[in-house]
């Protein structure tokens, strides 16, 4: 391949995919996008269970990342 990949990134450090990639800013700009987001999951407390995600995994409006708009 003797041209470079046209990527859009978000939630990914740039720095590191400018060694693969071509990084741009504009999404209508890239041949793809790269999107990284934390899945969602309900907040538990005390003891054992804080060192686990759990409860409702779907995206809602409030947890939507604003890159889906």
């Amino acid at each position: 391949m003797t041209e470079r990949i046209v990527v859009y990134l978000d939630g990914v450090d740039p720095a590191v995919a400018a060694g693969y990639a071509k990084v741009v800013d504009d999404p209508a700009a890239a041949d793809v996008a790269i999107v990284r987001r934390a899945a969602p999951f309900e907040p538990r407390g005390g003891g054992f269970e804080v060192f686990f995600h759990a409860g409702r995994l779907e995206w809602t409006r409030r947890n939507w990342p604003r890159s889906w708009n």
